[in-house]
């Protein structure tokens, strides 16, 4: 087995983290071209969560007590969902795409963007990438969303029903943002799954959703029907992590201090009241 060049692995993703620009326009765009909207929201998941949040809460001790970035890089490598989480907030703000301004211009072209330079970071390896298009029509969005919910058919238990929650979260976001009928929302959720400190992976989902909001026979009995075509984009990355060292977290930290905890607040839409 060849040894891997860590130096050159060290080029690539600066020169990733230099590549990243405002959003370009996608030629190739598969999702509705009238798409306005993008409500999103972020998760960790998987056995190793618990370890992972520590020391995002530790990265965020040492942060506010300006700690160097030796230390905490020796600290951030401990967990590499930590570092995917600073990969994807880089990602993010390199592209312009901000999951808690969902009708802000462009942002859901951004959003699209964001996906494809995740895959093309030195430390992600794609598993899975594929477009899935439905019809259904129900009458609430309970049903909806467990069909979306089963596209992450390798995740069970308790770890499904916290994305199912995050993701009935969403819907309510949506409905927040369109009184009567949305034709053009896109949902977008990021998943860090972190069985082990060295299986790590990311899921990002995104799915269009046609709702339309029916009163029922009086105000205070509303039936919702949410009805039409669902187009679901489902990407599955694997994190390198037998590169993933201090070093790596070195070039993480020098560009950003976000972590794994403030990953998710970013991540999160927030209803309108």
């Amino acid at each position: 087995m060849n040894e891997i060049n860590m130096e050159e692995q060290y080029k690539k993703l600066i020169d990733w983290i230099k590549s990243l620009r405002p959003a370009p326009t996608l030629s190739n765009q598969v999702y509705y071209s009238d798409s306005k909207l993008t409500l999103s929201t972020g998760d960790i998941i998987g056995a190793y969560q618990d370890k992972d949040l520590v020391v995002a809460q530790q990265l965020n001790e040492m942060n506010r007590d300006g700690k160097s970035t030796d230390i905490t890089a020796e600290k951030l490598a401990e967990s590499p969902a930590n570092g995917l989480a600073i990969i994807s907030t880089i990602a993010m703000g390199g592209i312009g795409y901000d999951p808690q301004k969902p009708s802000m211009s462009g942002n859901a072209e951004a959003y699209m963007a964001y996906a494809e330079e995740m895959k093309k970071n030195v430390l992600m390896m794609v598993e899975e990438d594929k477009l899935i298009d439905l019809s259904y029509r129900e009458e609430n969005y309970n049903d909806l969303i467990d069909k979306i919910v089963n596209i992450y058919d390798s995740i069970t238990g308790v770890d499904k029903n916290k994305i199912k929650n995050s993701v009935t979260q969403l819907a309510k976001a949506a409905l927040s943002y369109s009184e009567q009928k949305n034709t053009n929302i896109l949902f977008s959720q990021g998943v860090i799954a972190s069985a082990s400190k060295d299986d790590v992976k990311f899921y990002i989902n995104s799915s269009h959703i046609l709702f339309e909001r029916q009163t029922g026979n009086t105000k205070s009995q509303p039936t919702d029907k949410y009805v039409s075509r669902i187009q679901i984009k489902n990407i599955l990355l694997k994190m390198h992590t037998f590169i993933y060292d201090k070093k790596i977290a070195e070039i993480l930290l020098d560009t950003t201090r976000s972590d794994l905890e403030e990953w998710i607040k970013k991540m999160k839409t927030k209803a309108k009241k």
